[in-house]
C-alpha cells in the first residue's frame, strides 16, 4: 500500500519532500515548496516513515523551521536578545520564538536560563539601572538617567535582586516615597554648597531611623529654598513659623553616617576632619542653623556685634572653639550653663564674641561666600555692624 501510493509522485517530487522534511521544515512549508496539498504531504510524509504529523524523527518539536533558523533564535536569545527582537530578526511572530526557547530548556518567555529579564532594553541600560539602585537612588531618579519609565525601573529593580518600594535585598531603602536628590551630589567629595549643607544638617538637620531620610528644619525661607535647590528636588514645606525641607536617600544618608551622624545626633556630634578651604562653609552652616548674629546690649552697646552658639555636646564644642580660634584668629571663649529638659539636667555650651571677634569671625565665614550658599537674614546683620568702631571717635589717642 505504501509503495503504491509513492508511486503516484515522481521520483523528484518526493526526494524535494524528504529533503525539506530532514531539514526541519514544517508541513505548511513543504506544502508551498513541493506545490502539493497540505493533507497530501501529511500523508506522504507518514507513508514515508514521519509518524508525526509536523516532525521528523530527529528533528521533534522544531515546527515549522529550519535548523538554521532555530539556531539563530538560541544563539541570539544567549546574547541577551529579547523575544520581540529575536521574531523580528528571524521573520517569526513572537510566540513562534518563545515555543522555540521553551523546547531548548527556556523557562520563562523573556528569560534567559538563570538570568533576569533584559525586558527589551539592552545589557548597557539595565547595569546603568541597577548600578544606580546599588548607589541608593530611588525609581525616579534612576527613571530619568535610564530614560524608561518607572514600571520599567521596578521591575528591573526585582529581577536584579532589589524588592519593592525601594527596599533592596539587604535592606538599604533607596528612597522612594520621598522626594529624591540629584545624582551628582555626594557628602564625601564636599564642594563648598555641600560643606555648607553638612554645616546645616548638624544643626538643623534630624536623621529617620528608617535609614534613608533627612530633614531640616529652619525659619529662613531663603536657607530652605537653597538648601533644596543644591539637593536637586526635594520642595520646600512651610510649616507654619518653620519651613521643613526633606530628602530621601540610602546613599546619602550612609555617607552622612560617615561624618558619625545618627539619629537623635544631639549629644553625639563629632567635629568632621574637612580641608581648611571647607571648613568656612561648614562653619557658616552651623551659623545658619544654631548660630546669631545680633546687637551687644542697650544704649551705646546697641551698635555693637555680638556672636552666639549653642549647643548641648561639649567635645563638639571644644573642637568647633579650636577650629575659630586657629583659623579666624579669634579669642578662646566657652561658657557652660545648665538647663532641665524633660526632668533631667542637660549642659549647654556656648560660644560667645563680642564686636572684634565677632566681626573677625564673619569676614572669616562670609569672605569666601556667595548668595547662594549663606543664609542672608544673619549676614545683614552682620555686615550692617561690621565696619562700626568699638569706641567714639573722640577717644584720645
Amino acid at each position: 500500500m505504501k509503495a503504491d501510493y509513492i508511486s503516484r509522485f515522481d521520483q523528484k517530487t518526493v526526494d524535494a519532500v524528504i529533503s525539506l522534511r530532514e531539514q526541519g521544515l514544517g508541513n505548511r512549508i513543504i506544502t508551498r515548496e513541493a506545490g502539493l496539498p497540505r493533507h497530501t504531504v501529511c500523508v506522504l510524509l507518514r507513508k514515508l516513515g514521519y509518524d508525526a504529523k509536523h516532525f521528523t524523527p530527529e528533528t521533534r518539536g522544531r515546527r515549522a523551521f529550519s535548523l538554521q533558523t532555530i539556531d539563530l533564535v538560541l544563539q541570539r536569545r544567549k546574547e541577551g536578545v529579547s523575544n520581540r527582537d529575536i521574531a523580528l530578526e528571524a521573520g517569526m511572530c513572537q510566540k513562534s520564538a518563545t515555543q522555540i526557547l521553551r523546547r531548548h530548556g527556556f523557562r520563562a518567555a523573556n528569560n534567559l536560563p538563570q538570568t533576569p529579564s533584559r525586558f527589551f532594553y539592552s545589557q548597557e541600560v539595565i547595569d546603568l539601572v541597577l548600578g544606580l539602585r546599588k548607589k541608593g537612588f530611588g525609581s525616579h531618579v534612576v527613571a530619568r538617567q535610564a530614560g524608561i519609565s518607572r514600571n520599567a525601573v521596578k521591575r528591573v529593580f526585582r529581577l536584579g535582586g532589589f524588592l519593592r518600594h525601594g527596599c533592596s535585598g539587604g535592606g538599604s531603602h533607596g528612597g522612594s516615597g520621598g522626594p529624591q536628590v540629584s545624582v551628582d551630589i555626594s557628602y564625601l567629595n564636599l564642594t563648598p554648597e555641600m560643606a555648607w549643607c553638612l554645616g546645616l544638617i548638624y544643626g538643623d538637620g534630624h536623621m529617620a531611623n528608617v535609614g534613608h531620610q533627612v530633614t531640616i528644619v529652619t525659619s529662613d525661607k531663603d536657607v530652605a529654598e537653597k538648601f533644596a535647590k543644591i539637593h536637586g528636588r526635594p520642595r520646600v514645606i512651610n510649616a507654619g513659623k518653620y519651613y521643613r525641607v526633606t530628602w530621601t536617600c540610602a546613599r546619602l544618608y550612609r555617607e552622612l553616617e560617615s561624618y558619625g551622624l545618627c539619629p537623635n545626633k544631639s549629644d553625639k556630634l563629632r567635629f568632621p576632619k574637612l580641608h581648611p578651604s571647607l571648613l568656612p562653609h561648614f562653619v557658616r552652616g552651623l551659623i545658619d542653623s544654631d548660630g546669631s548674629f545680633y546687637r551687644k546690649g542697650p544704649g551705646k552697646l546697641a551698635d555693637l556685634l555680638a556672636f552666639c552658639y549653642a549647643c548641648i555636646c561639649g567635645p563638639f564644642m571644644q573642637d568647633l572653639r579650636d577650629t575659630m580660634v586657629e583659623h579666624a584668629a579669634v579669642s578662646e571663649s566657652l561658657h557652660v550653663k545648665s538647663r532641665l529638659q524633660r526632668d533631667t539636667p542637660n549642659r549647654v555650651w556656648f560660644i560667645k564674641y563680642s564686636h572684634a571677634n565677632a566681626t573677625k569671625l564673619g569676614h572669616w565665614v562670609y569672605d569666601v561666600s556667595t548668595e547662594a550658599i549663606r543664609g542672608e537674614r544673619k549676614y545683614a546683620r552682620w555686615s550692617a555692624a561690621k565696619d562700626r568702631v568699638l569706641w567714639p571717635s573722640s577717644r584720645k589717642q
